[in-house]
């Protein structure tokens, strides 16, 4: 008899940002915000079982590349969504916690259960740099 285990792993990214929760709270769950550094398009109902949609290669032309559902919110303190991205066969769940500290904000991503399919480019390292450079744009537009 053949078993199959689904393996998979845990991303976890750190962001340090001179800010305040309430305004990293609205890049988080606002699309018009979104647009300022997770993608091109974004459509969200930021209330806990409402959809989101994001198109991070078009204008928003197309299905869109990542989509899902806010699992929860808690005002300035936690962001949790399914993430599904078709493109690399991942459905997984994202949770940002943010945290503050003088005058500024920590936020900590945990994106779990990304599978690990030879099939497919590991999406664990795609993204580990995803992640990076969107903490990067917001980063930098909010410093502008």
């Amino acid at each position: 008899m053949n078993e199959t285990t689904a393996v998979s792993r845990a991303l976890e990214v750190t962001a340090h940002v001179n800010s305040t929760v309430e305004e990293i709270f609205s890049y988080l769950t606002r699309a018009s915000l979104m647009t300022h550094w997770l993608c091109r398009k974004a459509e969200a109902d930021p209330v806990k079982g409402g959809q989101y949609q994001l198109w991070t290669e078009s204008d928003g032309e197309g299905k869109p590349d990542i989509y899902g559902q806010f699992v929860n919110l808690v005002p300035h303190k936690t962001v949790q969504y399914v993430w599904i991205d078709e493109r690399f066969a991942v459905n997984s769940l994202v949770t940002i916690v943010l945290g503050e500290k003088l005058d500024k904000v920590r936020i900590d991503l945990y994106h779990t259960s990304l599978p690990m399919d030879q099939r497919y480019d590991d999406p664990y390292y795609a993204y580990a740099g995803f992640w990076k450079q969107a903490f990067d744009r917001l980063i930098d537009h909010l410093s502008a």
